[in-house]
């Protein structure tokens, strides 16, 4: 089994069993893709301190 469909499975084993319609599914995967995507950004780049993403947005 491919690595990205076997992350698939293992995100879909940890979906609520009550979960009725299709596109809910579907949209619990999409979140659990994103905030995996976020935590290994972290651990590659790390983060910003508060002051710093202050400084970026005042310019």
């Amino acid at each position: 089994m491919s690595t990205a469909k076997a992350s698939i499975q293992n995100m879909l084993d940890t979906v609520p069993d009550d979960i009725q319609e299709e596109i809910e599914v579907l949209e619990c995967l999409y979140k659990m893709m994103v905030l995996e995507t976020s935590r290994k950004s972290v651990q590659c780049n790390g983060t910003l301190s508060t002051d710093e993403v202050r400084a970026h947005f005042n310019g």
